[in-house]
Parts: C-alpha cells; sequence; structure tokens
C-alpha cells in the first residue's frame, strides 16, 4: 500500500501494521510539518482483514492500496 501523510501539524512518524499484533518499534514513513510525504510498503493484514495506523503527530493519512498477495496457489 501507498501512505501519504499531509497537512502535518509537526514533523513525525507514521507506523503501519497487523491491528492483531503489537505496534512494531519501526515506522514505514518518517515526515516533516509543511511537507506532504509518500511511502510504498507492503503490509501484512490482522487475522481479521484489519490494519492499525498510527501517527506521533496529528495530520491527514492518505492510504492506497496498490495490491493484495494471498498464499494460495491459483488454480
Amino acid at each position: 500500500m501507498n501512505v501519504t501523510v499531509t497537512a502535518a501539524t509537526a514533523d513525525g512518524y507514521l507506523t503501519v501494521w497487523p491491528c492483531d499484533r503489537p505496534r512494531p518499534e519501526a515506522s514505514n514513513l518518517n515526515f516533516r510539518v509543511g511537507s506532504d510525504r509518500a511511502n510504498l510498503t507492503l503490509v501484512k493484514l490482522s487475522a481479521g482483514g484489519e490494519l492499525c495506523v498510527f501517527t506521533s503527530a496529528d495530520t491527514h493519512v492518505i492510504a492506497d492500496v496498490a495490491a493484495y498477495l494471498t498464499d494460495v496457489a491459483p488454480s
């Protein structure tokens, strides 16, 4: 997925992860106030098909799904 941060109120970071796991210590995107930033990242979904997003500062977040991978072989 591609995650974009816009209109950040302060410098910070964004982390995306499966909601049924603890939030990782690593960020997917670092951002600065006054600058829109985007990053392509691969994120596993939770068992319920969800993902969580954390930002360290108030900001708008745009998330675009670019692909979906499964472990099922094509028939």
